[in-house]
């Protein structure tokens, strides 16, 4: 609209260029129409081609062709037609054969007639055990005329090699190492045990005491009937701590008691 404004110098914000302009209709066209008459026939027109055969497309109406009852394979004449020379074979040397493409090549002996075959007469009595010993005979020796060597004339024969008495030291030297470090470390493992003193010993006698108190209380709860799995296993492993317990507190008791550096007591 402010293109249209601008040619009719118009305000674009002024009131005149809200007014719509009529348009003017574009003219169409005259509609194609071709300068030959429609009624010509189609087989009036050469579309490239000079000469038209008739019924080229959809073959000739029904009943127009017939076979004609004359024309049919007669006896001895196919061999007749089969002679008779093509119109390219008139320049040809042999002119009224047909001259085929592996006429001249070699074709291999036809198969002999049953008459004509030679009977093979297989010999029975023949001896397979002479003819053997024969071919036996006829072979050349394979035999070798060098002298096998004598390996007990050797020298050095029966003794070991340098390199098997070398591998057999090497074994027995890594054998002594082995049980050297064995031995060092077996006497690096032995524990040095020193005295515990008399106030740690008694602390821990008071302690296992005690336990072993509130251990056998609770042992005493326990009926003498067992009537379920859990009751029956909490009193064996009760009964078990009571005994362990009890090793202990006569461990202790003892007036001296040697401990290792691993804190095992003994």
């Amino acid at each position: 609209m402010s293109t249209t404004c601008a040619l009719l110098d118009v305000d674009p914000e002024g009131v005149q260029a809200l007014i719509a302009k009529p348009e003017t209709p574009v003219a169409k066209r005259n509609r194609y129409r071709s300068k030959f008459d429609g009624k010509v026939q189609p087989e009036c027109f050469d579309f490239g081609v000079a000469t038209r055969k008739s019924a080229s497309t959809f073959g000739p109406k029904r009943g127009t062709s017939k076979p004609s009852v004359q024309h049919f394979l007669r006896k001895q004449t196919r061999k007749d037609q089969n002679k008779r020379c093509d119109t390219n074979c008139i320049g040809s040397e042999n002119h009224g054969e047909i001259d085929h493409p592996r006429k001249h090549q070699h074709r291999k002996p036809p198969v002999p007639k049953r008459s004509e075959m030679q009977l093979i007469v297989e010999d029975d009595q023949k001896d397979f055990l002479k003819r053997n010993a024969e071919c036996v005979h006829q072979t050349p020796s394979r035999t070798s005329t060098m002298e096998s060597p004598r390996y007990m004339k050797k020298k050095g024969y029966g003794v070991v090699p340098a390199y098997l008495v070398a591998a057999k030291e090497k074994l027995k030297e890594e054998k002594r190492i082995k049980e050297e470090e064995e031995v060092a470390k077996a006497a690096s493992k032995t524990p040095v045990l020193w005295p515990m003193p008399d106030e740690h010993r008694r602390e821990i006698l008071q302690k296992l005491q005690d336990e072993w108190q509130k251990k056998n209380q609770e042992f005493q709860r326990f009926g003498f009937v067992i009537d379920t799995e859990t009751k029956r296993k909490s009193k064996e492993e009760l009964l078990i701590n009571l005994q362990q317990l009890e090793k202990d507190i006569d461990t202790m008791s003892k007036p001296v008691v040697y401990v290792t550096d691993m804190e095992d007591e003994q």
